[in-house]
């Protein structure tokens, strides 16, 4: 599903709501030092559990690099369970990861 720019170009955005915006940006993609830097800065306050959400998204990013996709999927479903339920399109991927490594390990 593509994104359409001109649906957004008449929303207005809260200035207050700016910081939240990059933080959860910083967050989702596991930009940890710079999240801190940026909490410690701006003087806002991270969402409840959000560092340590970081650093589970962080070990899923890691087991999906070095190909182990049951490892990530079973993280994936602790974290956030419904996820892989409602964007089956990432469990597909994960799972054709799996795949692929059990071909190139001739398992």
């Amino acid at each position: 599903m593509e994104l359409d720019p001109r649906n957004y170009d008449n929303i207005s955005i809260n200035e207050k709501d700016v910081p939240n915006i990059v933080l959860s940006y910083l967050i989702h993609n596991c930009y940890e030092e710079s999240a801190e830097s940026f909490i410690a800065g701006a003087g806002t306050m991270p969402p409840t559990d959000c560092l340590d959400n970081m650093e589970k998204r962080k070990k899923i990013i890691h087991y999906a690099m070095e190909g182990n996709a049951l490892k990530a999927i079973e993280l994936t479903e602790q974290l956030t369970p419904e996820i892989l339920e409602k964007n089956k399109d990432l469990l597909f991927d994960l799972l054709s990861l799996h795949f692929v490594e059990l071909v190139r390990s001739r398992k």
